[in-house]
């Protein structure tokens, strides 16, 4: 009985030994992941963007790409709410997205993935207009 506790104290002390010196050799090493990198486009709603003649929507038009900055973020920056409507079908998706008009209150955000390439309109108030122009990948 007195070989097998040795050899069952042997194999634990061997295992343990092993446990050391693993962690004392990959202690300094980092592992890495890919990172996941999500690149967004600000629109910014400027202050005062309400009054007539004022810039709406800033940059206009804005120019993304499929699959490097195509997160477009529509950034209320003005004291009164905002909203923004796709002009028409011409992306389903953004058209549905939009279509009952997206409330953006003072200081929030609205955000929007495009996946399709062309020229997309959009407006608030009726004479604030804008375009997303979604380039394809290269």
């Amino acid at each position: 009985m007195v070989s097998l506790n040795a050899a069952v104290i042997a194999s634990m002390a061997a295992g343990v030994a092993f446990i050391v010196l693993f962690t004392i050799m990959f202690a300094n090493q980092k592992t890495t992941l890919p990172a996941i990198v999500k690149h967004t486009s600000e629109v910014i709603i400027p202050r005062d963007a309400v009054i007539i003649n004022n810039p709406a929507f800033e940059p206009n038009p804005i120019k993304v790409v499929i699959g490097v900055n195509n997160t477009v973020r529509w950034v209320n920056q003005d004291v009164v709410a905002a909203w923004i409507e796709a002009d028409n079908e011409s992306d389903p998706a953004f058209y549905n997205a939009t279509k009952d008009s997206v409330f953006i209150p003072p200081n929030e955000t609205f955000e929007y993935t495009f996946t399709k390439a062309g020229e997309f309109g959009y407006h608030g108030r009726p004479w604030q207009r804008a375009t997303v122009v979604v380039l394809p990948s290269q």
